[in-house]
């Protein structure tokens, strides 16, 4: 039903109006009218809605609320969907469903793993200084973000020009190829290892060991009867000028003194190791070893070289030339 008007004549008493019963039936069902539509045809027009002079007022339980709208610089539209739910507010906690967020802008969201949770994960952004793009790759299937923290697992990753700092190496290292290249075994307890260090130019880079104990051996082995092959091999040389111990840390002894030189050789420190001694000075270069397999002492003159091996219990000489070296 439209709103009826009252017609009451073109000049006041001219007869051509509403008759008093017409104008009480139009006033009625105008009123039958509101009621119905804000009363539910009740005889109270709405006890939980009414007006005042800016908003809508929905009267509850304890407190009222007030449906009001901002100042307007323009006229604007407001749809409601074709469907049942609750309007979302900016400071309400809520839930929400079925919803798709384009060009959305979040600060500090946070992520819970239900409904109800406690506690949640907080997304913070760094300090940037412009809009950045976070690629996510075309996923075949589910996966996990990597955090730098959290101990993972990674699979099919490449690494370029990466920082390791102290990493664990387990198992098989494999080349481009996909084939085993380095095999990483581990010792339980272990306490003496490998070092590697680069060198400047006009010096060669180092290989070598390092540990707890005291003497630590490097060991080089090949399968079977495989050789270690090397493309040159060169002994590190001490030059020794003064009567004393022979050096343990060397395997190559330049005997350099212009008078007799006396020289003690203590015992081997791993069988199989091995000594070559060269005079290049003046006076006879005589050697004692703490054990000698061949006598009590070998003597060097100038120019002569020979070289001596410990099995464990004694030195023994081999490639001597008797015209320099005597053994006594």
């Amino acid at each position: 039903m439209s709103r009826q008007n009252l017609f009451l004549g073109t000049t006041a008493n001219d007869g051509t109006g509403d008759s008093l019963r017409q104008l009480g039936q139009k006033i009625n069902e105008n009123f039958i009218e509101l009621y119905q539509a804000l009363g539910n045809d009740s005889d109270i027009i709405s006890s939980k809605l009414s007006f005042d002079s800016a908003s809508v007022v929905f009267d509850g339980a304890s407190g009222d609320t007030f449906l009001v709208a901002d100042t307007q610089t323009g006229n604007n539209t407001i749809s409601l969907p074709d469907a049942s739910g609750r309007i979302i507010l900016d400071t309400d906690s809520d839930t929400i469903s079925n919803k798709i967020h384009l060009t959305s802008s979040y600060v500090d969201p946070q992520i819970q793993d239900s409904e109800n949770s406690l506690v949640s994960y907080t997304i913070k952004s760094g300090s940037i200084s412009a809009d950045t793009n976070i690629n996510l790759p075309a996923l075949t299937d589910s996966d996990t973000f990597v955090f730098a923290s959290f101990t993972q697992t990674l699979e099919n990753k490449t690494l370029d020009s990466a920082t390791l700092n102290n990493p664990i190496l387990v198992g098989m290292s494999k080349d481009a190829n996909g084939a085993n290249l380095l095999q990483v075994t581990a010792t339980s307890s272990a306490q003496n290892y490998f070092t590697k260090a680069n060198a400047a130019t006009g010096s060669g880079p180092t290989f070598a060991v390092a540990g707890v104990d005291s003497n630590v051996t490097l060991n080089i082995n090949s399968k079977n009867q495989g050789a270690v092959r090397l493309s040159k091999f060169a002994r590190q040389m001490v030059t020794v000028t003064a009567n004393g111990n022979v050096p343990k840390n060397s395997s190559f002894i330049d005997c350099n003194k212009g008078s007799a030189l006396a020289l003690t050789l203590l015992d081997g420190d791993v069988a199989g190791e091995d000594k070559v001694f060269a005079n290049r000075g003046a006076g006879t270069a005589t050697i004692t070893p703490s054990n000698f397999a061949q006598g009590t002492s070998f003597a060097i003159t100038q120019n002569g070289a020979c070289s001596a091996i410990w099995n464990g219990l004694n030195w023994f000489l081999y490639s001597r030339d008797s015209d320099y070296v005597t053994i006594t």
